[in-house]
């Protein structure tokens, strides 16, 4: 998949421009979640859509920037290089788990401001499709697949 999505030239070629595409949608969504909140008083659900600008410029981004920093010759040593490995195995399942694990974590986390809510929801989405599909991993019809 990465060498397909590197081929295809839809990612940033450099550090820069992956950071570039990180920062500026993140700041896309604190910025006008902020200001369609204080301006409307009501919540900014532009900002959430999965397909919006926004995020797909973080997505884009984060996926680049990995790609860029963490080749597979060097992934990094200790816990943090344990975490990556992880991660990398297991990221069809955490693929295929995150909007149901997001979805139940929406419901259960109390709805403060944007500016904390998207950032928690994010670290729980995250962990929980981790450890859904490290379960799921653990089943032997799904053993090969998750």
């Amino acid at each position: 998949m990465k060498i397909y999505v590197n081929q295809m030239g839809y990612l940033p070629n450099s550090i820069k421009k992956a950071v570039l595409a990180l920062v500026t949608g993140v700041t896309v969504t604190f910025a006008g979640t902020f200001l369609i909140r204080r301006f409307t008083a009501q919540t900014a659900f532009i900002f959430y859509e999965d397909l919006s600008l926004n995020v797909l410029l973080s997505v884009i981004g984060l996926f680049a920037l990995f790609t860029r920093v963490y080749t597979r010759k060097d992934y990094p040593q200790g816990q943090f290089g344990k975490l990556v490995g992880l991660v990398s195995r297991h990221s069809l399942g955490i693929y295929a788990t995150h909007v149901a694990v997001m979805t139940v974590a929406n419901y259960i986390l109390p709805q403060i401001h944007p500016a904390v809510n998207i950032p928690v929801l994010y670290i729980v989405s995250v962990a929980g499709a981790l450890a859904a599909s490290v379960i799921l991993s653990k089943l032997p019809l799904l053993k090969k697949v998750v």
